[in-house]
């Protein structure tokens, strides 16, 4: 006890002092290069979703546009399933479901033609399209002829 008063006295610091601010060094060189890596992993971890956010509107948009070419080819299976997909993952993409719609009259199918478009009502009830609303005059004229021929 007598050694550490005279060592405080004269400024000179203990063995155990001396270890210890070694010890707190460390842990603090341990715990910066933690708190490091973890800036470093939340700055990937941002430029991923950035880019994973980006990659899915392209996605969206890809399927949008290979629909259109399927349907224009005539490959209406290949149509209908890259328009269920943008359904699937994007409900509020309100042209995937006129198209899959449209599809669905090509196919002489004008009972599954109006459950995709009262799906979109469902979601949508305020939407208005012109395109929409000619397709829907359709439909329900197809099903009425249906139903005559019955």
């Amino acid at each position: 006890m007598f050694k550490n008063l005279l060592f405080k006295a004269i400024g000179k610091k203990t063995d155990k002092e001396i270890k210890n601010e070694a010890m707190a060094d460390k842990i603090h060189q341990q715990a910066s290069k933690f708190v490091a890596l973890g800036q470093d992993l939340s700055r990937r971890f941002a430029t991923e979703i950035t880019s994973i956010r980006q990659k899915c509107k392209n996605l969206r948009e890809t399927n949008y546009k290979l629909g259109l070419s399927h349907i224009e080819k005539g490959n209406l299976s290949d149509a209908n399933l890259r328009f269920s997909i943008i359904i699937k993952f994007w409900p509020d993409f309100k042209e995937a479901y006129y198209q899959k719609a449209y599809i669905y009259m090509l196919e002489n199918e004008p009972q599954k033609a109006k459950l995709v478009i009262n799906r979109l009502h469902e979601l949508f009830p305020d939407y208005q399209d012109q395109a929409l609303s000619d397709l829907v005059s359709q439909i329900d004229l197809a099903i009425e002829n249906s139903n005559q021929n019955e």
